[in-house]
């Protein structure tokens, strides 16, 4: 009898069978609870406010851009020409990874062309009404 039949009839687990690190959590899961996470705190929470998650301390200056700590991610707020839908795109080292809105989180849909993060511009104050 092998070393595995005999695993199976005493309800052992084979050593090659146990997953490196069961505590471990999965990437994908990570990254899509930290994106909820700064998306409910980051945007709500004055600009000193460091928001903890587990891929690491978000900052902002602004509030559109933060960034962890290490400079590692990268998360922006971005929204449609019209205003009607905003989203917060994430991005690892420059490479996009994904976006959290309003009915959660989206993986990118296709291995395309490589989006990269837009560059911080700011609003132009509106004119007041004379």
């Amino acid at each position: 009898m092998s070393a595995r039949a005999d695993a199976t009839l005493t309800g052992q687990q084979v050593p090659a069978e146990v997953a490196a690190n069961p505590a471990q959590p999965d990437e994908a899961l990570v990254l899509r609870l930290s994106a909820q996470k700064l998306w409910a705190e980051g945007r709500n929470n004055p600009v000193w406010f460091e928001c903890s998650s587990w891929l690491g301390v978000w900052v902002t200056e602004d509030r559109i851009t933060w960034q962890t700590t290490d400079g590692t991610w990268l998360a922006q707020l971005e929204r449609l020409a019209n205003g009607r839908h905003i989203w917060m795109a994430f991005y690892h080292h420059g490479t996009y990874v994904g976006r959290q809105d309003a009915s959660g989180f989206h993986q990118p849909a296709r291995q395309g062309r490589g989006r990269r993060p837009r560059p911080a511009a700011r609003s132009l104050p509106l004119p007041l009404a004379g």
